[in-house]
Formats: C-alpha cells, sequence, structure tokens
C-alpha cells in the first residue's frame, strides 16, 4: 500500500481499465435487447446486472457458473416487466457472448500458446536443415 501510495498511476490505470469493461460488459446487454428489437432501460440493465454479480460470487461449487445466474437474469428482466420469452432469449444470448465466447476463443488462445513454442523450434529446425 505504501508503494501505491508513493506512485498511484498503476492503480489509476487499472480502475480505468476496470471501469471500462464494466460499462462495456453494461453494453453487451443493452445491444442484446436492443437486437430483440425490445430496448430497456440502462436501469434494468445495472440493477440486474448487479444482482447477478451478487448471486454469482455465492460459493456454490457450480462450474462455468452455469445455471443460477440464467435463472437470476430471467426472473430479474421478467419482474421488470419484460416478456418472459424476450426475457429468456436475452438471457441465453448474453451468456453466450459473456461466458461461452470468451471461454472457447480462451481455449484456443491457450492451445496456440502451448503450441507456439513447438512450432518455433520445427521451423528453426527446418531453416537449419535447408541451409545445409
Amino acid at each position: 500500500m505504501k508503494k501505491f501510495g508513493r506512485n498511484p498511476r498503476p492503480l489509476a490505470r487499472s480502475l480505468v481499465g476496470l471501469s471500462i469493461a464494466w460499462i462495456l460488459s453494461l453494453s453487451v446487454s443493452y445491444l442484446v435487447f436492443l437486437s430483440l428489437k425490445a430496448p430497456v432501460s440502462w436501469s434494468v440493465i445495472l440493477i440486474t446486472s448487479a444482482i447477478v454479480l451478487a448471486v454469482k460470487s455465492v460459493p456454490l461449487g457450480i462450474p462455468f457458473e452455469v445455471g443460477l445466474p440464467e435463472i437470476t437474469m430471467t426472473t430479474l428482466y421478467t419482474s421488470f416487466g419484460i416478456p418472459a420469452g424476450i426475457s429468456a432469449t436475452a438471457t441465453i444470448l448474453n451468456r453466450i457472448i459473456t461466458l461461452w465466447l470468451r471461454f472457447f476463443i480462451g481455449l484456443g488462445v491457450q492451445q496456440w500458446l502451448d503450441l507456439k513454442p513447438i512450432l518455433t523450434v520445427r521451423a528453426d529446425d527446418h531453416a537449419k536443415t535447408q541451409k545445409t
């Protein structure tokens, strides 16, 4: 803490990045509802996101945070007056974008990072054999 007190710039950068990520995550929900031609107010998205974040922080041992957040999101959207079909569709689309798409992209990047050293060594070996 003393180090951050002397140089708060890294902490400030982190807070700015966190704020941008938070705004963008709220924007995903807003854009999902716009794509379904059912615009909702930002207050509904903000309240729902805050409650779902609190629900996800409860350690239940459920892998990939599947089930409880979706039920909570759909129930909250419906309780705010959004039709049940649109609430469920928006929840599923939101979770596909924010959870599953991120999971599969991360898996692909991890596989590529694991294979990169192997491919680099093979390319170097191939270049050496071509020189001789």
